[in-house]
C-alpha cells in the first residue's frame, strides 16, 4: 500500500524526466541567427543547421548544433554580422550624409547651391549588399536669356554664347546707351532659382545749371546731361577744398561741389613760428599770410624743463587759432633774441651781458627755441 502511494506521488516527476529526455525544445539563438526546419521538440541526435538572417553574414563559429540525450542543445559560437554595401563616391557638386554603409543604412544626397538633384535623393543598403539605387547626379542650374531694358546692353564677366543659356553664377553688367542714365542695380546674375536678378532701367537724366561757389569759377554754367562733368577753381589766394570735378548723377543732381578757403594771418605781435619747414620770426613772414589747410607751428615754453616745443595749428577758411600755451615774449626778450639768434637745442640758453651807460653790468639767460 505504501509503495503504491509513493509511486503515485513520484509519477509527475517521472513523466517530466521522460518528456525532457524525449527531445530538445527550439534553441535560444543569438541575434540575427536562424535555425530552419526544426520542430517544437527535436529528438536527441537531431542536427540543427544555423544560418544568418537576410542582410547578415557569418562572422564566426560553426553553424551546427546537436540535441543531446539530456534534452539540451550543444553550445555554439556562431555569430552573424550585417552585410556591407560597397563604398559610394561623392558625386560632383554634391554632399552625402550617412553614418556607415552596413545593411539597412541610409545615405542622403544634397546638391550644392546652384545645382539640381537628378535621381534618388537617398539610397538604402539592401540585404543583398547592394544599394537600392545608383547615386544621383547634380546638374548645374541654367537661366534663359537675361532681360535687356530699352536703350541698354549687358557685358558678361566671362564669355557666353549669344542667345544661349547661362549657367548659375554667370554675371554681367548692364550699360545704358549715352546719355541715358542707369537706374537700379547695374549687376546681372543667374541665380540658383534659374532666374536673373531684377534688371535696371535706362532713362534720360539732365541736371540743372550748376551753382557757383564763393570766390570761385567753373568751366561750364549750362545745363548738362547724365555723367557730364564741370570743373571748379578759386580766385586769388583762395584754395580749393574738395574734388574740383563734379558730375551729373543719375538722380538729376550734381555731386557735392568744392569750396574755396580763405587765407589766414598770424595774429601775434612778437614770437617765432615754424612754417613750410623754416623757423621764422613773425616779422620775417612777409606778407603775413598762411593759405587755407596749411599748418603753422608756434613755440611754447615748458617752464618746468625750460624747454621749447612746437604746437601746430591749421588755417581753416580764414581762421587760425593761436595755441593756449603760446606766450608773446616781452619786447626786451624779443629784441635781444632777434639781434642774436642761435639754435642750440631744447635745453640750451644764451648767457648775455649788457652794459648800461652807467656801467651797470646785467647778466641774464635767454632760452633759445
Amino acid at each position: 500500500m505504501r509503495l503504491l502511494q509513493a509511486l503515485l506521488v513520484l509519477s509527475p516527476f517521472l513523466s517530466i524526466v521522460k518528456s525532457e529526455n524525449e527531445g530538445c525544445p527550439r534553441p535560444v539563438l543569438t541575434p540575427h541567427v536562424e535555425a530552419l526546419g526544426l520542430q517544437l521538440l527535436s529528438p536527441p541526435g537531431t542536427e540543427a543547421h544555423l544560418t544568418c538572417a537576410p542582410g547578415y553574414t557569418t562572422q564566426s563559429g560553426v553553424g551546427v548544433i546537436i540535441c543531446s540525450v539530456r534534452g539540451t542543445w550543444g553550445r555554439t559560437e556562431f555569430v552573424c554580422q550585417p552585410k556591407m554595401c560597397p563604398a559610394i563616391d561623392t558625386p560632383p557638386n554634391a554632399e552625402m550624409h550617412f553614418e556607415d554603409n552596413l545593411y539597412q543604412s541610409r545615405v542622403n544626397f544634397t546638391c550644392n547651391e546652384g545645382y539640381n538633384l537628378h535621381g534618388a535623393s537617398s539610397v538604402v543598403c539592401q540585404e543583398n549588399a547592394e544599394w537600392s539605387a545608383s547615386s544621383p547626379e547634380c546638374k548645374v542650374v541654367t537661366c534663359g536669356p537675361p532681360p535687356i531694358p530699352d536703350n541698354a546692353r549687358i557685358v558678361y564677366d566671362i564669355w557666353r554664347a549669344p542667345g544661349g543659356k547661362a549657367k548659375f553664377g554667370v554675371r554681367g553688367t548692364y550699360k545704358c546707351v549715352p546719355p541715358m542714365a542707369l537706374i537700379g542695380n547695374p549687376r546681372a546674375e543667374c541665380t540658383s532659382s534659374g532666374t536673373w536678378t531684377v534688371a535696371p532701367m535706362c532713362q534720360m537724366v539732365t541736371c540743372p545749371s550748376p551753382e557757383p561757389i564763393d570766390h570761385g569759377h567753373m568751366s561750364s554754367p549750362t545745363m548738362s546731361n547724365y555723367k557730364d562733368t564741370i570743373k571748379y577753381g578759386c580766385t586769388g589766394d583762395y584754395i580749393l577744398s574738395g574734388n574740383p570735378f563734379v558730375q551729373c548723377l543719375e538722380t538729376g543732381q550734381w555731386s557735392p561741389k568744392p569750396a574755396c578757403g580763405a587765407p589766414c594771418s598770424v595774429d601775434i605781435d612778437r614770437g617765432r613760428i615754424l612754417y613750410n619747414g623754416r623757423r621764422l620770426w613773425i616779422k620775417e613772414l612777409n606778407p603775413n599770410k598762411v593759405f587755407h589747410n596749411e599748418n603753422v607751428s608756434f613755440y611754447c615754453m615748458n617752464a618746468a624743463g625750460r624747454c621749447g616745443y612746437a604746437v601746430s595749428s591749421q588755417c581753416i577758411n580764414g581762421t587760425l587759432s593761436i595755441p593756449d600755451c603760446f606766450e608773446v615774449p616781452t619786447r626786451f626778450k624779443y629784441i635781444t633774441a632777434w639781434t642774436r639768434t642761435l639754435s642750440i637745442g631744447c635745453s640750451g640758453f644764451i648767457a648775455c651781458t649788457m652794459h648800461s651807460q652807467k656801467y651797470l653790468t646785467l647778466t641774464f639767460k635767454i632760452y633759445v627755441i
